[in-house]
């Protein structure tokens, strides 16, 4: 049997090898940082514009009956008399349909799980629905049927993020970015944070005084 010196020893031994463990793996986390995950992108859309609420938020149609606030990240609109200037441009600039790109850098269900599912589906659906196959005029038909699950896969694409507005970088009908856009022609404010080219396009933009800097002094 071990003494109780030997035990005092080797309880010790112990101690002073997970300390060093423990300060290896602090020191090399010091010393070679993580590198950040990259962000999580998904693209929901084309949804129809059903109105335009301001110069950096849109009101849109997800589904059949529901309807979901847009709102242009990293811009901020004038609230003076430019207000309504920025919110007409914005309307022109979108069209009839946007899309919404949103970055995460938490966790983010896949969109595509949900286009997955909906297509497999579709594949085995084609091959026994005439309608379907034998799709009239130019460009595919979908029987009801599967228009309706189409339209239940969408709105289950947006409920996968939080039932608040969707924030993220918009693009109009023609494929135009509509947050750069907004900031380009003096229509809004970009944030700190924002991307450089938008930083650069409101440089432009003020020294070019357009829109509400045409204002400034």
């Amino acid at each position: 049997m071990l003494g109780i010196k030997s035990m005092i020893t080797l309880g010790l031994v112990a101690v002073i090898a997970v300390a060093a463990a423990i300060c290896f793996r602090n020191c090399r986390t010091i010393l070679y940082p993580p590198k950040p995950r990259p962000p999580r992108i998904a693209t929901y859309g084309p949804y129809e514009v059903v109105s335009v609420d301001g110069g950096a938020s849109m009101t849109v149609k997800t589904g059949r009956k529901r309807e979901r606030s847009v709102t242009l990240e990293k811009i901020s609109p004038p609230d003076d008399q430019w207000a309504d200037i920025s919110k007409k441009h914005l309307a022109e600039m979108a069209g009839g349909k946007i899309t919404v790109r949103i970055e995460r850098r938490g966790i983010l269900r896949s969109v595509s799980d949900e286009e997955s599912a909906y297509m497999s589906w579709y594949n085995d659906h084609y091959d026994h629905c005439d309608f379907c196959r034998l799709s009239p005029g130019v460009g595919p038909q979908i029987c009801q049927e599967a228009k309706d699950r189409h339209d239940r896969m969408q709105e289950r694409v947006v409920d996968l993020e939080a039932k608040g507005p969707l924030v993220g970088v918009c693009f109009g009908e023609s494929g135009i970015n509509l947050n750069l856009e907004q900031v380009k022609g003096g229509y809004a404010v970009c944030s700190p944070d924002a991307p450089k080219d938008w930083i650069k396009a409101q440089a432009e933009a003020k020294t070019a005084k357009k829109g509400l800097w045409s204002e400034a002094k």
